[in-house]
């Protein structure tokens, strides 16, 4: 099994609400793993057989680069499969990763969105295997410690939460009302 690698391509889209709660362009970061069986390339030697990260560099970039926005940054991720199908990846399993490096004010690091999909053939749709949100760096300003002296000003804590698989997954709701439960 061969894999085929797009890596931090870094463009500036709407996807759902900014950190100010704006429908506002914002920067993003998308990486796209896809396994594919490229046997029959290597064992002819033929490029024109294989399937090249360049392919999915140009396919992805003509479709983040209509103005149409996205509703969330689930539309994108499930624009980004529906594409897959339309360009004909074929891939025996997808990882796309959104990285929203400004997605909420109190996280340094940005917020995360990955989704793992695996198909049983090459025509069969994607079906989602696992998905996972994190928000890293959230400064968080707390009081710790039990005695007097170390209780009279607040310290500051980062935090990495990770979720995999949350039931009723929205990310946007995570994004915002679960962040601001930790931060408070």
């Amino acid at each position: 099994m061969d894999t085929i690698f797009l890596r931090n391509l870094r463009v500036t889209a709407i996807v759902g609400r900014d950190a100010w709660q704006r429908d506002k362009a914002q920067p993003i970061a998308i990486s796209i793993r896809l396994k594919k069986d490229l046997t029959l390339a290597a064992q002819s030697d033929d490029v024109n057989k294989t399937f090249s990260y360049g392919t999915l560099f140009k396919d992805v970039t003509g479709f983040l680069n209509t103005d149409k926005g996205f509703s969330s940054v689930r539309d994108l991720q499930l624009g980004l499969a529906q594409l897959s199908i339309d360009r004909q990846w074929k891939g025996k399993d997808m990882t796309v990763n959104i990285h929203l490096p400004k997605g909420h004010l109190r996280v340094d690091g940005g917020l995360y969105l990955s989704r793992v999909s695996a198909s049983t053939s090459p025509l069969e749709v994607h079906q989602k295997v696992r998905e996972t949100f994190s928000a890293r760096g959230m400064r968080l300003a707390c009081i710790i410690g039990v005695n007097p002296h170390e209780r009279v000003q607040k310290q500051t804590v980062v935090i990495d939460l990770e979720i995999s698989d949350p039931a009723g997954f929205n990310f946007e709701s995570l994004q915002m009302d679960l962040i601001n439960k930790v931060v408070e």
